[in-house]
C-alpha cells in the first residue's frame, strides 16, 4: 500500500489523502486517515479549484459512485448511499481476486432495482438511476444536460464540463459493461456491481463504470479532510 498525503494551503486548509492499493485495502487506509472515499461532484470541484497539473486533476481515481447490471440489460447508478460496494468493499474485491464477478445478493439487488429511477430528481432522492441512454462519448457542452453526467456531477455538472472544454477536452469517454456480456446466461439472472473510475485529464477524464479489476491500483482511492497539521510550504506532500 502507498499513502500519499497532499496538504493544500492557504485557503481554507485541507488534506488530499490518497491511497494506491486493492480497493478494499484502499479504503481501510483512507478510514486510518478519518477520510471517505471522494464522490464524483467532489472530485469535479477539486480539479477545478486546483487546475489540471495538479495530480487530483491528472491521477485516475476510484469514486463512491458505483455501476450495477441486471441480466435484462438494466444498468442502475448508484449513489455513494447505495452503493454495494462500499457496503462489502471485502467481499467485492475477493470476488475480483477470484476472477468472478461480484454477484448483489438477490435481496440487494431487487431494493436497488426498486429504488431506481428514470426521473432524475427521484433518482437523486433515492439514490439510484436507471440510466436509459449510454452516451459515448458525452460532448463536453452536454455535461448540464445529460442525465448521466447531472447525477453523478449534481451541481457542478453544467461548470465541470466548461472546465474540461477550457482545458482542450471536446468529449469524454462514457465506458459501461458490453449489454452481450451482461445478457450472458452464465450470470445466473444475478445482476452485478462494478466500480466507477473517474481518469486523469490525459485520459479525457473518461468515465469507466465497466471495470472489473478492483485490484487495481491504476486507480487510486482519495478523499478530503480539515488540514491536520501546520506547514509552511502552499502545497507540502508526504509519502508513505
Amino acid at each position: 500500500m502507498t499513502k500519499d498525503i497532499i496538504h493544500v494551503l492557504p485557503t481554507g486548509g485541507f488534506d488530499i489523502v490518497y491511497v494506491r492499493s486493492a480497493f478494499d485495502a484502499g479504503l481501510a487506509g483512507l478510514a486510518e486517515e478519518r477520510v471517505s472515499l471522494w464522490g464524483a461532484e467532489e472530485l469535479a470541484r477539486l480539479r477545478a479549484q486546483l487546475g489540471a497539473g495538479h495530480p487530483v486533476s491528472q491521477r485516475w481515481s476510484w469514486v463512491a459512485e458505483n455501476f450495477n447490471y441486471f441480466s435484462n440489460g438494466d444498468i442502475v447508478v448508484a449513489s455513494r448511499e447505495r452503493n454495494p460496494l462500499l457496503a462489502s468493499p471485502a467481499a467485492a474485491t475477493q470476488a475480483h481476486r477470484e476472477w468472478r464477478e461480484f454477484y448483489l445478493d438477490s435481496s440487494v439487488a431487487a431494493a436497488l432495482r426498486e429504488r431506481a429511477s428514470l426521473d432524475l430528481d427521484k433518482a437523486r432522492q433515492q439514490g439510484a438511476l436507471l440510466l436509459s441512454t449510454v452516451m459515448n462519448p458525452i460532448p463536453v457542452e452536454a455535461f448540464g444536460d445529460y442525465v448521466g453526467t447531472r447525477f453523478l456531477f449534481g451541481e457542478k455538472a453544467k461548470e465541470y464540463g466548461v472546465w474540461l472544454q477550457e482545458q482542450g477536452i471536446e468529449s469524454v469517454p462514457f465506458i459501461v459493461a458490453d449489454a452481450g456480456y451482461v445478457k450472458d446466461g452464465k450470470h445466473e439472472s444475478r445482476a452485478f456491481g462494478r466500480g466507477l473510475w473517474v481518469k486523469g485529464l490525459s485520459s479525457s477524464s473518461g468515465l469507466s463504470g465497466y471495470s472489473s479489476d478492483l485490484l487495481n491500483d491504476l486507480g487510486h482511492v482519495g478523499g478530503v479532510r480539515p488540514f491536520a497539521r501546520a506547514a509552511s510550504a502552499l502545497e507540502e506532500r508526504v509519502e508513505r
